[in-house]
């Protein structure tokens, strides 16, 4: 026997189902993602004989494939989002006349050209037509990064995703005080379709986010609720961090960088939040006090990813500060500081903010006042529930009520007779024992924009 690599599940009537590959799968903004899924959709167009489909350093899901003739990206995109969700759908798109080949007649994926997300689609640009498509092209100019923006471009597919998207919300707001939510940016994710969506928005229908009152608890964001339970569940294993890693180099005042930290901790409620359950609803906790004590390493030898391999272990989540700040003294003018954030008070943007207003504090800057806090948009967010998301929640409701009558018995089996204390193992004992059809899921997937991981574990703790 060998270690082959491929991904399988043996089937209780002893046949072996292939999955894919194991060093195929990827993590994409927290979505694990099977690439031969893609792949195997995408030969499912007439024309195409090869693909290959990879994720590129910046997170970026990239396709190349061979076909019979000349085939339009277009065609190929509509159809690959006809079964694919939007987290799943490649930005980047090649023909190419052959795919490079290893010694042993693999894909050579190294041997890949390289993306070009700026060039992607140049030949079908369309320049924007309306006052609001043009602000919103120089808007997602920025926030994408590329040189030029068409009406009919898309925005996933020109490298955006839900970070971008958020960053696009909020300078939306800032140029024209119009608010809208992600959903409406993955419902009309092209310049021309979303640039309609603004100019029918209703701008009185999302109320601003107001300093909640103060109180001993508050609640907490459904992205905290999953992050606190799945932490339950888990045994606090080291699976939501956001680290960081920087080298400073020059003089360092290690005092004022220790004064820095502590104004950073009082500029921000989220590096004093805790979390609890309060009747059987995990809630948060502010504290007033609260210090971070920074952690002086010495190296012994080690690199820097050994460093931080060693430094990020778990958060107790029920106390503050979920923050830990980490110095390495290399020499007299060089050192690393070590960052690590619990992801329930923070997500991929936070990490450069937090440096960013470090850097401001030690130099002495004087930072303006921040109108709310994390915690005022948790309050607003369980208070101003909108109709829409009623509507979608009543659509999943019926959805499985219409597809699935054997999902609802079956979690209902395993939840009773089969004690899982992973979450992983929850969406395995799930995925064996609920049989559905892979239209079905799919349907799920882009409708709710969500892997049918979550959406099956969702309906554990439905």
């Amino acid at each position: 026997m060998y270690k082959t690599g491929d991904l399988a599940r043996w089937l209780s009537n002893g046949d072996i189902e292939f999955i894919g590959r194991i060093d195929h799968q990827v993590k994409i903004r927290g979505q694990r993602i099977e690439l031969g899924e893609i792949e195997h959709q995408l030969l499912r167009h007439p024309q195409v004989k090869e693909a290959v489909v990879i994720a590129a350093p910046n997170d970026t899901l990239c396709a190349y494939f061979t076909a019979e003739g000349s085939v339009s990206l277009t065609d190929l995109r509509e159809q690959a989002g006809r079964e694919l969700p939007v987290y799943m759908m490649p930005a980047f798109f090649m023909q190419l006349d052959e795919l490079p080949l290893t010694n042993n007649g693999k894909v050579d994926r190294r041997a890949l050209p390289a993306p070009n997300l700026s060039e992607q689609g140049a030949n079908e640009y369309t320049s924007p037509q309306t006052e609001t498509e043009r602000l919103l092209a120089n808007i997602w100019e920025e926030v994408l990064e590329v040189p030029r923006i068409g009406r009919h471009d898309h925005f996933f597919e020109c490298g955006g995703h839900s970070l971008r998207g958020m960053k696009m919300l909020n300078r939306l707001y800032e140029e024209m005080q119009v608010e809208l939510t992600l959903k409406s940016l993955f419902e009309s994710p092209t310049l021309e379709a979303f640039a309609l969506a603004v100019d029918q928005a209703d701008q009185t229908e999302i109320k601003r986010v107001e300093v909640a009152k103060e109180a001993s608890y508050y609640p907490v964001t459904s992205a905290q609720k999953r992050l606190f339970v799945l932490e339950k569940m888990t045994d606090a294993e080291q699976s939501y961090h956001m680290p960081a890693a920087l080298k400073l180099e020059g003089a360092f005042d290690e005092k004022r960088f220790e004064k820095a930290i502590d104004q950073l901790v009082q500029r921000h409620e989220a590096f004093r939040t805790s979390f609890d359950f309060v009747q059987n609803e995990p809630v948060q906790r502010i504290e007033t006090n609260v210090s971070v004590d920074i952690e002086k390493i010495e190296q012994n030898g080690r690199d820097i990813q050994e460093l931080m391999n060693d430094f990020i272990r778990p958060f107790d989540v029920e106390k503050a500060p979920l923050l830990r700040i980490g110095l390495v003294s290399v020499s007299v003018n060089v050192h690393y500081l070590l960052i690590d954030m619990h992801h329930i008070i923070s997500d991929g943007a936070s990490v450069g903010i937090l440096i960013e207003e470090l850097s401001a504090l030690y130099r002495g800057d004087k930072l303006e006042e921040l109108p709310v806090q994390y915690k005022d948009y948790a309050v607003w967010s369980k208070s101003e529930a909108s109709a829409a998301q009623k509507k979608q929640l009543k659509r999943l409701s019926g959805w499985i009520n219409y597809k699935g009558s054997c999902l609802y018995w079956h979690c209902q089996k395993i939840c009773q007779g089969q004690k899982c204390k992973h979450s992983q193992e929850i969406v395995s004992h799930l995925q064996s024992k609920v049989r559905l059809k892979r239209n079905w899921t799919n349907s799920l997937e882009r409708s709710t924009v969500r892997p049918i991981q979550s959406c099956l574990l969702a309906t554990v703790f439905f």
